[in-house]
């Protein structure tokens, strides 16, 4: 998944609607054993993460902060091919209320704010990929063993999101991070559709898809963008 990192200064000044994803789609929960069904989730997430070669899909996400007690909701759309290292492609669009791109690809990344024309580019590692969405949507990029080298899991059972029934899971990191833990929102198919992430303050970010499309033909060019002339490029 990368590391999901929790809002910070710099985002506070760059972004609007930033931070890292997630999706879904069925009408009721399948079945699962009883005695392990975090087991078998896993195991359907796993099988998700090998099928999938391509994601479309809008998405929303809801901050709220704790002290102020004070939630605001920025959506978009991305697009995505999973894949490891370079292989990795990512277009996230936050359209509303401030527009800006966050590309990915050939292991670089470029984030475009056009309002106040500049664009940030660097390699993907940048903490500016997950403030701005790269690293939560990660977690679509996912192996169960890279899940379960990362996290201790928890199953607190079924519930419903938007009317169809999820599983409902909680990753604890095993090492030090900047959040307390995130939360899993997964459907029939092993697909994550919701994701939260709760920081140390109890600020939480949470990350919902719709409209999804998977395994579809994308053309490279979603994952290029020009930039106007007059557009301030700064590397980091």
């Amino acid at each position: 998944m990368g590391e999901i990192i929790c809002m910070n200064k710099f985002r506070k000044v760059l972004l609007t609607a930033a931070s890292g994803i997630l999706i879904f789609g069925f009408s009721a929960v399948g079945s699962v054993n009883a005695q392990n069904p975090l087991r078998e989730i896993l195991d359907r997430m796993d099988k998700h993460y090998k099928a999938l070669t391509s994601l479309e899909s809008n998405i929303v996400r809801t901050k709220y902060e704790s002290t102020l007690k004070d939630s605001s909701v920025d959506s978009g759309n991305l697009t995505m091919r999973p894949g490891k290292g370079t292989s990795f492609q990512l277009r996230l669009n936050w359209l509303k209320p401030r527009v800006e791109t966050l590309i990915v690809s050939n292991g670089n990344y470029q984030l475009y704010v056009p309002d106040i024309k500049r664009a940030y580019r660097g390699a993907t590692d940048s903490k500016k990929v997950n403030d701005s969405g790269g690293g939560v949507i990660g977690v679509l990029n996912m192996s169960e063993a890279e899940l379960r080298a990362k996290y201790n899991t928890k199953y607190h059972g079924q519930v419903k999101l938007a009317g169809t029934e999820v599983w409902h899971i909680q990753l604890d990191p095993k090492t030090k991070q900047n959040f307390k833990f995130a939360e899993m929102w997964v459907d029939k198919d092993g697909m994550p559709v919701q994701v939260r992430i709760t920081a140390k303050n109890n600020d939480t970010e949470t990350f919902q898809l719709s409209e999804i499309k998977k395994n579809i033909r994308i053309s490279t060019a979603v994952f290029e963008q020009k930039l106007p002339k007059d557009t301030n490029i700064i590397p980091g």
